[in-house]
């Protein structure tokens, strides 16, 4: 996660630690911490790429840790936060995920990554092939995203 990023999300995240407590006066307490937990899931939707920003086509499955993405790149060099978000609680549909990847590199370089939390990126494919992977998804911030550099091919994912 890039500076910019972290600087954002602390500064969004001050502002809702700053009025979360205004907006649990006379909250139970399941009220609060469901609402503290859609505040912090907010917030991990904003380090996801918007769809109108990507290269190729995201459909999006039950939540937006899963779904399709397919591209075609010409010299792209950046980072593409394809599926993931944060939170605080487990995921309602597990926290086991199937990534099926094909990646088709013309030239330049290109790799699809998983990131949670604080780890290191796990790069999951980053040369021409079909890869099927399984992700455990942490009670954090999870992300599967696609970096490029000079890369010119095409990507096909699927997350379910």
């Amino acid at each position: 996660m890039n500076n910019r990023i972290k600087i954002q999300i602390i500064i969004l995240g001050g502002a809702v630690l700053a009025v979360l407590p205004l907006t649990f006066i006379g909250c139970t307490k399941e009220a609060a911490l469901n609402k503290y937990h859609s505040a912090v899931e907010t917030i991990g939707a904003l380090e996801l790429t918007a769809s109108n920003l990507l290269k190729g086509e995201r459909e999006e499955g039950l939540d937006s840790y899963v779904g399709t993405y397919h591209a075609v790149y010409e010299d792209f060099s950046g980072t593409e936060m394809l599926f993931g978000g944060t939170s605080a609680r487990e995921r309602e549909d597990g926290d086991e995920l199937t990534v099926t990847c094909e990646l088709t590199i013309e030239s330049g370089k290109a790799e699809v990554f998983f990131i949670s939390g604080d780890e290191e990126k796990q790069v999951l494919v980053n040369t021409e092939e079909k890869k099927q992977v399984s992700v455990t998804l942490p009670t954090a911030s999870n992300y599967i995203g696609v970096s490029g550099k000079y890369f010119s091919g095409e990507l096909k994912l699927r997350v379910e």
